[in-house]
């Protein structure tokens, strides 16, 4: 069932992103990273062990860096060439051990810390950091331009020049953001959805009383008023095709428009968070042909 393929893709994409783990910690308890150790250091090898940390290493131009791939990997494309060192949360340390690579991108998150000895064991070291929030993007952003040793200063303006720009929109648009069917599992408060539903200006449907990840039966979906479904189930897997019950769920918000998409990073805390948000106010608030641009008609 496509809700088993969510949790999979989940354990395998998300909680590499640390959703599961530190929406549980409260701001600012913890360093948002390790920076601080490395003093200046630069590295011209690296191995992200994130799809979404790779994400943030080709964004700030320093993908020629990138000694290898985790499984999940896949964008950009052109990070499929790279040798594959398997799971992020298991890694085959034994190729590890074989790349020209002296340091480690990891995300902060307690399932990471025996990943993170084991590659310092291999003389690896080891850059943690947290990703969660717009201010976390753009400080991962520039943390991993440093350690690349790439002036990324105008990628990084331009996105956070996204960011303010998306910031001035404010709609009273409910949206009910879908991970995957059988049971509805959803985006919750403190979840990477709710973060691009908020960044795109729209409230989410689910309110404190739901928990981060919840998992929506018929009798809790028809408590919930959402004016957009944003089914995000075609981000890892190539065919959603929602099954009758799924259907006959949505069928119960009938005054909800329903949009599938693809774009895995609305799975994935990066630097295409601002392409994400845009993506969403497109589908909610899709704005009329400008009639001065459109081709005139043959005749």
């Amino acid at each position: 069932m496509l809700n088993r393929r969510f949790l999979r893709s989940l354990g395998q994409v998300c909680l590499l992103a640390g959703l599961l783990v530190s929406c549980q910690k409260k701001p600012g308890e913890d360093p948002a990273s390790n920076i601080d150790e490395f003093k200046g250091k630069t590295y011209g090898r690296v191995v992200a062990f994130a799809p979404n940390l790779a994400e943030f290493v080709d964004f700030v131009g320093a993908s020629s860096s990138l000694a290898a791939r985790t499984r999940f990997s896949d964008y950009p494309a052109s990070l499929l060439s790279l040798p594959s060192i398997g799971s992020g949360l298991q890694p085959d340390l034994e190729a590890i051990a074989l790349l020209d690579t002296r340091l480690a991108i990891l995300l902060r998150s307690a399932r990471n810390s025996a990943l993170a000895n084991s590659l310092s064991s291999l003389d690896i070291d080891v850059y943690w950091t947290r990703v969660e929030t717009a201010d976390d993007i753009i400080r991962t952003s520039r943390e991993i331009a440093q350690l690349t040793g790439v002036d990324a200063d105008d990628q990084i303006g331009r996105l956070r020049a996204g960011m303010e720009q998306l910031r001035s929109f404010d709609s009273t648009r409910t949206v009910l953001m879908v991970h995957g069917h059988d049971p509805l599992v959803c985006a919750g408060p403190g979840s990477w959805g709710d973060q691009i539903i908020r960044l795109a200006g729209y409230k989410n449907a689910l309110d404190s009383t739901f928990g981060t990840y919840p998992s929506l039966d018929n009798e809790h979906l028809l408590s919930v008023e959402a004016d957009i479904i944003i089914d995000t189930t075609g981000a890892y897997y190539s065919d959603p095709s929602p099954d009758g019950q799924t259907v006959r769920q949505y069928e119960l918000l009938p005054k909800s428009e329903v949009h599938f998409v693809s774009n895995s990073g609305f799975l994935r805390p990066g630097p295409r968070c601002v392409e994400v948000a845009k993506q969403l106010q497109g589908l909610c608030d899709p704005k009329p042909p400008d009639k001065s641009v459109l081709p005139e008609k043959k005749r």
